[in-house]
């Protein structure tokens, strides 16, 4: 998927234009896609369209470039395919960008070369939308035609003339969400940049609607038929960023949520870690989440003793995301470069915690003395969908450290397929499918134990009704959720 915002101003009372707003907003998006960045503006004095994008991150291809983007409305896009899209059609000169997985995509190309005069530039899924919208009366017409047309999950930003056209697709997946502020309206997949550059959430989409941004105010259009509509419960566990607050729930509380979970499951088995610590940086959240239900259930009395918090591994910041990328090589090396091991010494680290509390008595109580090649360290992650870097990059190096039991919680339930509603996951790639019984599949990655959360504490966690939510991913197969292989 790619991340997606627009910003519309009114001049008389926004006087620095729209270059930082524009700028900014799509810059909060980048943990979407680092493949490609694209920004366009509209400028209705000049009746000129300026449009750029590049290969690489936002940042570095665009800031000190922002003069050239003038006029009242901008969209930019971060994600794995060049955009936005400009196209000439019989409404003008028109900038596109979506978000989401056409899956009926070749019958579309084929479609539209048996046309006559048909021709396409890119061969991608934003020029056989924008092929659709065109054949509209008018530009909501052809939204409507859009909607009718395609198999899948698609959101977009439409730059015209008139305004932006933001259209939050009848399935559901990717929302979108409107954010004011004095003089100026902005439409965006996510939430998290808006404080940052002064929007307050509005209000979000909901499936099917239509709104146009212009001269600083957004205006609803019409909405299409959504007959069943579900969004990505995905996005709070780890595709949005943690800051990111959908249909006012924030994904921090839904993820430390998930983690507290998988912790009252350990406790109900009688195991309690020496050690809690994240996988950087996804699994911050829920690794909170796990560590605070041992200390809630230590406070009122539940428990003996509760694990200590250490972050074992760092994320190098200068690294790029290692889900995002399309080959598994790319990925593969994004996830060797991106974590460090600690450079702690753990035995001292322990010795020094627990010697301040009541010296060696009260260690030998709370840690029986443990050394660290004994230490049950629980890493706490998002999810597990391919399991190439627990099994070549994160074991090796927390063994590597001297931890010989590590065990996984992971918070998402078993990825069981394939998503095929826009993200990057082939169907082969799923772990759970090529291994498909859980003892086997610690064995595998080299831990002591492996465990996950349920369809039902994901529901609970997000707090949505069931049906509302696309859990497709985890649906099929028929495993038990709730077991613990140790």
């Amino acid at each position: 998927m790619a991340g997606l915002f627009g910003v519309s101003i009114d001049p008389k009372i926004h006087k620095i234009g729209l270059g930082e707003d524009l700028f900014w907003g799509v810059f909060y998006h980048q943990h979407l896609g680092e493949q490609f960045a694209g920004l366009a503006s509209w400028d209705q004095d000049r009746r000129h369209m300026v449009i750029r994008t590049a290969r690489g991150l936002l940042r570095p291809n665009f800031d000190g470039r922002m003069k050239i983007f003038r006029g009242r409305e901008g969209i930019g896009c971060c994600g794995s395919a060049r955009q936005p899209f400009r196209f000439g059609s019989k409404f003008g000169i028109i900038s596109l960008a979506i978000t989401g997985n056409i899956l009926n995509f070749r019958e579309l190309i084929q479609k539209f070369n048996s046309q006559p005069g048909q021709t396409f530039e890119h061969y991608d899924e934003t020029e056989v939308a924008a092929k659709l919208i065109a054949e509209g009366k008018n530009i909501i017409d052809g939204l409507c035609n859009l909607a009718r047309s395609i198999k899948g999950a698609i959101s977009l930003l439409l730059l015209t003339q008139d305004g932006i056209y933001g259209f939050y697709g009848p399935d559901g997946h990717w929302p979108l969400m409107i954010g004011e502020k004095n003089g100026a309206v902005a439409i965006a997949s996510e939430s998290a940049g808006f404080y940052n550059t002064g929007f307050k959430v509005s209000r979000d989409l909901k499936p099917g609607e239509i709104f146009l941004l212009r001269n600083g105010n957004v205006k609803f259009l019409q909405k299409v038929d959504a007959p069943n509509p579900k969004i990505c419960s995905f996005l709070w566990v780890y595709t949005n960023f943690v800051a990111s607050v959908v249909r006012d729930i924030p994904s921090t509380c839904v993820r430390m949520r998930l983690g507290s979970a998988l912790a009252r499951k350990d406790i109900q088995k009688g195991f309690i870690p020496h050690v809690v610590f994240p996988i950087p940086d996804s699994g911050r959240f829920h690794a909170l989440g796990y560590y605070w239900e041992f200390i809630k259930q230590l406070m009122l009395g539940k428990i003996g003793r509760a694990p200590i918090y250490f972050e074992l591994l760092a994320k190098y910041p200068y690294a790029g995301r290692s889900f995002t990328p399309q080959t598994k090589e790319e990925r593969d090396r994004e996830a060797r470069a991106k974590i460090l091991p600690s450079g702690e010494d753990l035995e001292g680290f322990i010795l020094e915690y627990f010697a301040g509390l009541e010296k060696a008595r009260t260690l030998e109580k709370t840690m029986d003395l443990v050394r660290p090649e004994d230490l049950d360290a629980v890493g706490c992650e998002d999810s597990i969908v391919r399991g190439t870097q627990l099994l070549g990059n994160f074991v090796p190096k927390l063994i590597g450290m001297g931890i010989k039991r590590v065990h996984i919680r992971a918070s998402n339930p078993q990825l069981l397929s394939h998503c095929p509603w826009g993200q990057t996951t082939k169907k082969g790639e799923v772990i759970a499918l090529r291994i498909p019984d859980l003892e086997e599949r610690a064995k595998y990655l080299g831990l002591a134990s492996l465990a996950y959360n349920t369809i039902g504490d994901l529901i609970r966690a997000i707090g949505l009704p069931e049906e509302e939510l696309c859990m497709d991913c985890a649906r099929s197969g028929g495993f038990e959720d709730d077991k613990v292989v140790t």
